[in-house]
């Protein structure tokens, strides 16, 4: 197996830190999570969402804990940080230094989950919520769509090291979650096989002791056009059979979308802006 490096400086390098008010589907009925995005991205899907616009995107320097702060100030309900895994030591001191002076918000560790136990157990102390992507079962399609050999071997074992670590749900009086695991799985077109196995490991694994977000957003984008069998969006037919098949299993803790959510509308612009 081959190894790759990437380079990183020693401070955070936020892109989108704000604050998103609305209704969030990971985790109802947030009025705002704190969004916190880092600079890198390491594992990237060929249609991913985020590419282009992080490309372009200007590193803003302010220190991580001070934005922490703000954003609880400015009526956060958490700390969400996406992307993070390149910056674990660096955020583990944010976090650490930004708890010393006040913060008091449930932690979010927004996660592709090609990880290792080694990184999510650092994390032990420092996050409340875990919030991984559960992408593909069949390594094929890991390799082909993602570059990302033994995907699944990866996620699995760190989505096991996640639940172990944050325990089943908890939440507040307002139904807001304070602890627990929420897995996202992103179906896409042709790929309903792969989407049943996920949801049967899943099931099989944990069964109602984590949330699973259950999306139908996909949209083809980035380098998609060079793999026609995924160059399309998903029918509405094809994702209810998928809610169709997480009813059959059992599966009652999952959020699912309506309507119109495949679109390059809501793709974020990553200008650093919100501070």
């Amino acid at each position: 197996m081959k190894k790759a490096f990437v380079r990183q400086v020693s401070c955070l390098l936020p892109h989108l830190p704000h604050c998103i008010t609305g209704k969030s589907l990971a985790f109802p009925p947030v009025k705002a999570p704190g969004q916190y995005s880092f600079h890198t991205v390491i594992y990237a899907a060929f249609f991913a969402k985020i590419i282009q616009s992080v490309k372009k995107a200007a590193a803003n320097k302010l220190p991580a804990a001070a934005i922490f702060l703000e954003q609880q100030a400015r009526g956060a309900h958490n700390i969400d940080l996406v992307t993070p895994t390149h910056y674990v030591p660096q955020i583990i001191k944010a976090l650490t230094l930004a708890r010393q002076n006040g913060l008091s918000l449930p932690v979010v560790y927004n996660s592709n989950a090609y990880e290792t136990i080694e990184t999510i157990t650092a994390l032990k102390q420092h996050v409340d919520i875990f919030l991984p992507d559960l992408k593909y079962y069949d390594n094929t399609y890991a390799v082909r769509y993602s570059a990302a050999p033994d995907y699944f071997a990866y996620a699995s074992q760190a989505i096991t090291k996640m639940v172990d670590l944050a325990g089943p749900p908890v939440f507040d009086a307002a139904g807001i979650m304070q602890k627990g695991v929420i897995v996202r799985h992103l179906a896409v077109p042709g790929l309903m096989a792969d989407s049943r196995n996920v949801l049967s490991w899943l099931w099989q694994t944990f069964g109602n002791t984590i949330f699973i977000s259950l999306m139908n957003q996909y949209t083809p984008l980035y380098h998609a056009s060079n793999h026609p069998e995924i160059n399309r969006r998903l029918t509405t037919w094809e994702y209810n059979k998928l809610i169709d098949y997480a009813l059959s299993l059992g599966i009652e803790n999952c959020f699912i979308q309506k309507g119109k959510t495949a679109s390059a509308d809501y793709v974020p612009v990553f200008d650093g802006s919100g501070i």
